[in-house]
């Protein structure tokens, strides 16, 4: 099983929850994954020397990706698949974020502070290794707020090898519950991680 492929099964048992998560300021996120939040989670909007994937209908890649019209090998055409191929490697790193329980930490996001485009209000994070270690990194996954619809949503997934969106924000403890939103228990297999 290759990397996009186990995005895929990870962005599906995303889908069948609703997360709930409980900031230490009083502020509760429900947060959502729909099929159209993948294309632009895993950065297939960076990919524009392939048109027909950056300028894709999110809902219908997701489709798409999940049905196997399209490969990460088609991916890997891209000059700019570089650039996405981590975003896409460690997308099961959202799974591991959003894990229920306490004691976790959320940054309330100030884009100001290190000159970022990024549109969101909280970004969930997890370090994977160590500072010494070569595949040392940072996972953020951002998150949007609305404010028309007060509702907040997944607004873009970054895997950095520094600390630079973390420096200089306010980290607020968090704790994170779950619902199910199917009416059978959901399974997640991410496969062997040797391919990253």
């Amino acid at each position: 099983m290759n990397a996009l492929q186990r995005s895929v099964l990870a962005f599906q048992w995303l889908k069948s929850y609703r997360f709930t998560i409980s900031i230490e300021d009083g502020t509760t996120v429900n947060l959502r994954f729909k099929p159209e939040n993948y294309h632009h989670l895993i950065g297939a909007h960076h990919l524009d020397d392939l048109p027909n994937i950056s300028n894709a209908f999110p809902r219908r890649f997701f489709s798409d990706v999940r049905a196997g019209k399209v490969t990460e090998q088609f991916l890997k055409k891209s000059q700019k698949y570089p650039f996405i191929h981590e975003r896409i490697a460690y997308f099961d790193k959202i799974v591991d974020m959003l894990q229920s329980g306490s004691g976790k930490l959320i940054a309330e996001f100030d884009n100001s502070r290190i000159d970022s485009l990024i549109r969101a209000r909280y970004f969930l994070f997890v370090r994977h290794g160590l500072p010494s270690d070569s595949e040392f990194l940072y996972c953020n996954l951002f998150i949007g707020y609305n404010g028309e619809h007060n509702t907040y949503y997944p607004a873009t997934y970054i895997v950095e090898h520094s600390t630079s969106y973390l420096k200089d924000q306010i980290i607020l403890n968090c704790s994170i519950s779950s619902t199910n939103l199917t009416k059978k228990p959901v399974d997640l297999y991410c496969g062997p991680t040797a391919d990253r």
